[in-house]
C-alpha cells in the first residue's frame, strides 16, 4: 500500500504513515496496516522489519531507546474491521531489523516511554484504564513486570515522560 507517484513530488506515503529518526543513520516510517517499519533512502523504501506474521493489528505508538532498539506496539486486533477485541504482544526490533516478544498480553499498547534512566519502560493501555511498567535488562528484555497507574474508567491515549 506505499504509493509513489510524480504529482507527489518524491514524497513516500505510507497509509497513515508514522515516522522517527531512531539513534542510527536511516530515518524509519511506519506502516501501521501493512505492520512494517520501512527504511527510507533518498526517495525510496526498503523494509526494515515485517512485523505482519507477530502483530495481529495496526502498529501502534512505539518508542526507540539509545542503542536504536525499537519496542513496537500494535492493537492486537483489527479495530476498524468486525473483529473482537484481544490480546497482543510488545515486541522488541533491533538495528538489524530482527525482532522478539517483550512483553505478553497487552490489552490494546496505545503508549510507549522509557524513563529517563531508560531502565524502566512504561505501557499505557487503553482498554484496561492502566498503565504497566517493565524492568528493563541491558539485552533489552523486559523480565519484570508491576502495575503503575490505575487510571479507573479513562481510557489513556499516548503517554510522555517528564524530562526533568
Amino acid at each position: 500500500n506505499l504509493r509513489f507517484t510524480p504529482a507527489s513530488a518524491g514524497a513516500i506515503t505510507p497509509p497513515i504513515p508514522g515516522s522517527f529518526t531512531p539513534p542510527v543513520d536511516t530515518p524509519i516510517v511506519v506502516s501501521p496496516r501493512d505492520r512494517k517499519l520501512m527504511n527510507v533512502i533518498g526517495s525510496s523504501l526498503s523494509i526494515h522489519a515485517d512485523l505482519s506474521s507477530v502483530a495481529p493489528g495496526d502498529l501502534h505508538d512505539l518508542v526507540v531507546d539509545e542503542l536504536g532498539r525499537m519496542y513496537v506496539g500494535d492493537f492486537g486486533y483489527d479495530l476498524f474491521g468486525d473483529q473482537p477485541k484481544a490480546l497482543t504482544d510488545l515486541h522488541v526490533v533491533v538495528p538489524d531489523g530482527s525482532m522478539r516478544a517483550v512483553a505478553r498480553a497487552l490489552d490494546f499498547s496505545n503508549g510507549a516511554v522509557l524513563t529517563n534512566d531508560s531502565r524502566t519502560l512504561v505501557i499505557a493501555e487503553t482498554w484496561s484504564c492502566r498503565c504497566k511498567a517493565f524492568e528493563r535488562n541491558i539485552d533489552g528484555n523486559l523480565p519484570g513486570q508491576r502495575s503503575y497507574a490505575d487510571v479507573g474508567d479513562r481510557m489513556l491515549d499516548g503517554i510522555c515522560v517528564d524530562p526533568g
